[in-house]
């Protein structure tokens, strides 16, 4: 009986380790200094300054041609209420057509944001169908901060 419980407790420590060595993370192909964020709504993500410490965008085009966007902080986890009550794209779509986009604040009753203190904004466009577009966002200030002539791409973002 001593010899069957010493098998099984070598056994049982080889086993552990031989997972632990198959079990590595292959970081092959990875960025090293960063992970991978998800947008909440399945959209395209924009980084706004230094990767965990600035914020993100979350964009959105239906293929009704409307537009959303999102201000999310550093990791993506919490919607950041802003005081701007529009933001300016210039967006250009694949047929080199480039059009001045003006998105609104949007009021949610159920969150109880409100136009000046929202993290949505939509516009209606022209982009009935269109499945991706180069855009600059002219400026947006999140909690005192200035971001300028944001460039991203739809739907890739810019991370």
């Amino acid at each position: 009986m001593y010899k069957l419980i010493t098998y099984l407790a070598i056994a049982s420590c080889i086993l552990v380790s031989g997972c632990g060595d198959e079990h590595h993370h292959d970081h092959d192909g990875h960025n090293h200094g960063g992970h991978a964020h998800e947008a909440p709504h399945g959209g395209a993500l924009v980084l706004l300054g230094e990767h965990g410490t600035g914020f993100h965008l979350e964009v959105i085009l239906s293929e009704e041609g409307i537009l959303d966007l999102y201000v999310l902080d550093g990791e993506v986890d919490k919607f950041v209420r802003i005081s701007q009550e529009e933001l300016a794209l210039q967006v250009t779509t694949k047929d080199s057509e480039s059009q001045s986009v003006s998105m609104t604040a949007v009021e949610d009753a159920a969150t109880g944001e409100s136009i000046g203190n929202t993290s949505h904004f939509q516009a209606r466009t022209e982009m009935k169908g269109v499945e991706n577009f180069d855009a600059v966002l002219s400026s947006v200030k999140i909690k005192g901060t200035v971001f300028e002539k944001v460039s991203f791409s739809y739907p890739g973002g810019n991370e």
